[in-house]
């Protein structure tokens, strides 16, 4: 099965790791006066940075590793449910039989980092990616539809419309 899960306001749930000062927005507050961040911010150089260790160390204490290759890929070694990060968006893959375990860590992972729902919204959407499952088949599908229709618009007459950039595969 598969899990979709959006942190909210990804970047502002880290604390900062230095004396980090910004000027007040205008509108607020007295010109002149300064204020001192204690949670990142989007756009600061150190946000994503910042989001990356918090959310690294929420699924390290729910008992995942990553890959040593790849930073944003966790694995939880005994139930094989594997969760892959990119930016606040998060795919979750996990054995159906272990349904139940997933829903406690995913409750467990509400606590550390703030996310939308306790519920599993399969993941139709990735990256860019549309993906279609079809248990009864056993397949997965995985499309760039609405990229390719972009790209066909702006190149129009250039090219010839595929499903992906590399055609159809059975692989």
């Amino acid at each position: 099965l598969t899990d979709h899960i959006d942190a909210v306001k990804a970047f502002t749930q880290s604390d900062v790791d230095h004396l980090i000062y910004v000027e007040m927005p205008e509108g607020f507050g007295v010109d002149g006066y300064v204020l001192r961040l204690q949670k990142a911010l989007e756009g600061i150089k150190q946000g994503a940075y910042l989001w990356f260790q918090h959310n690294k160390a929420a699924w390290e204490r729910l008992g995942f590793k990553s890959w040593a290759n790849e930073p944003n890929l966790y694995l939880h070694p005994r139930l094989g449910i594997r969760v892959g990060v990119f930016a606040d968006d998060i795919l979750v893959g996990f054995p159906e039989g272990y349904k139940e375990d997933y829903l406690n860590i995913k409750r467990a992972y509400a606590g550390i980092i703030q996310i939308d729902t306790t519920s599993i919204s399969p993941a139709l959407k990735f990256t860019g990616v549309q993906i279609s499952r079809n248990m009864a088949e056993g397949t997965l599908t995985i499309r760039q539809h609405r990229y390719i229709e972009q790209l066909a618009e702006e190149y129009k007459g250039q090219f010839e419309d595929q499903e992906t950039p590399f055609g159809v595969s059975k692989e």
